[in-house]
């Protein structure tokens, strides 16, 4: 009886393996032919012609017809399923696009209630949510309140339960840079040495998990045996390492590690040897959902550093600028002011005639549709690029033998983009 209910788990598993590996084939299909324009970089937005590059020339050519606003309006009206159903070009851009985000599918992607309804069918109970406030800010509080059922106790068998030796003295920290080898059971018995005789039992939680850090969670995860759940919600992909890019290492990694490199991305076999690249991974990490509910429009800084990359293209082709330096100039209502607040902090010396901020003035008025448009359209490709990286984190624990693993949309994605946890037990 007991062969013939592992037998029925295996074949189970099998089953949800190829339906991840289908769905994941279906996202690098869809996505192969808009690699260009999810890895180029709005810097160069008017140097490399992005609109005429990489836009579709049935989407483009539709766009070039109508004004900006016309244009808002049928993005707004294409991005809601209850207005208007007219087929344009945009509506099949953005309808095409939505096709491929994760949605919750009661098997490896679960909503809260379904993940519950798990639990409770494991046996496990769960306890009234808990309210945290200190240590951090309303959204950082809305999401751990949010994880309470995962965080609030220690795990045993996949039930919560208060430890017999529970007193108030069990928030303390540990300062450590995790890597994959790192033994955090050690960690625990050198922070609570009252324990140290206990058998250890662990739930690894990272809320968020930066860059190749959520990774290396999941790698500890499957090496330890003495952790028994594991919930991680990822950010800033861009810090994740893939062979693509090939001298990035983020800040943490270049001062704190041990030099040997991770790979951040893929995880799974399945998925080895492919790229998404570093500009793609930028993107993913953008709010689809916050925009839409916003109504939320580029800033014109984008484009004023747009007409800057013209500027030193034409007149100083040789200089080189770090990224970042340019990220406090915001607020400027035209590229006159843009550029002279850059020039104080890029040294550049450079000193253009009053008429060509005015003939750049109007040459950018008529960029400005072409900019937004263009952000906004690529920024629908964003969720399917991040459902490549979740997919391919659940695929890893499969393809290590895990059986309970599963994407849980924990968070509203307008309050907290990166709105998914992975979740896993042994």
């Amino acid at each position: 009886m007991m062969q013939e209910s592992h037998s029925k788990r295996k074949d189970s598993m099998k089953t949800t393996i190829r339906g991840l590996c289908h769905n994941i084939d279906s996202l690098i299909n869809y996505l192969a032919p808009y690699l260009p324009l999810v890895n180029c970089h709005m810097v160069e937005f008017l140097t490399n012609d992005h609109w005429n590059t990489y836009l579709p020339n049935t989407l483009k050519e539709y766009l070039d017809q109508l004004d900006l606003n016309e244009s808002l309006e049928q993005f707004w009206d294409a991005t809601n399923s209850h207005k208007g159903n007219e087929p344009t070009e945009l509506r099949r851009w953005i309808t095409e696009a939505r096709k491929h985000y994760l949605e919750v599918n009661n098997d490896y992607c679960l909503s809260v209630e379904q993940l519950n309804e798990r639990i409770k069918s494991w046996g496990g109970e769960l306890q009234p949510e808990i309210k945290v406030k200190e240590f951090m800010n309303s959204k950082k509080s809305y999401e751990t309140q949010k994880q309470w059922h995962a965080i609030a106790k220690r795990i045993n068998d996949g039930t919560e339960e208060k430890p017999p030796h529970f007193n108030k003295d069990l928030q303390r920290f540990a300062q450590a840079f995790i890597t994959k080898d790192t033994d955090l059971g050690g960690v625990v018995r050198e922070t609570f040495p009252e324990c140290k005789d206990l058998d250890t039992r662990i739930i690894l939680t990272g809320l968020h998990t930066c860059g190749n850090l959520g990774p290396d969670s999941l790698r500890i995860f499957t090496a330890r045996s003495q952790i028994a759940g594991l919930l991680t919600v990822p950010c800033c992909y861009h810090l994740l390492t893939e062979d693509s890019d090939v001298e990035l290492f983020d800040v943490f990694q270049k001062e704190y590690g041990s030099g040997e490199r991770t790979q951040g991305f893929p995880m799974s076999e399945y998925l080895r040897g492919y790229r998404l690249g570093r500009n793609a991974r930028m993107l993913a990490a953008q709010s689809m959902d916050r925009v839409l509910h916003q109504r939320q429009l580029p800033a014109h800084s984008l484009l004023h550093r747009a007409m800057l990359q013209v500027v030193i293209k034409r007149y100083l082709p040789n200089t080189t600028l770090k990224e970042g330096k340019l990220k406090r100039i915001s607020k400027c209502d035209t590229f006159e002011q843009y550029f002279k607040m850059a020039d104080k902090i890029l040294n550049l010396n450079l000193n253009l005639p009053e008429t060509f901020y005015t003939d750049t003035q109007l040459y950018l008025d008529c960029q400005w549709k072409k900019m937004t448009l263009f952000y906004l359209i690529r920024l629908c490709l964003a969720q399917v690029v991040e459902s490549v990286i979740l997919l391919d984190r659940i695929l890893f624990l499969y393809e290590n033998g895990f059986e309970k693993v599963y994407l849980v949309k924990l968070f509203d994605p307008v309050l907290s983009p990166r709105c998914h946890s992975v979740v896993a037990l042994r």
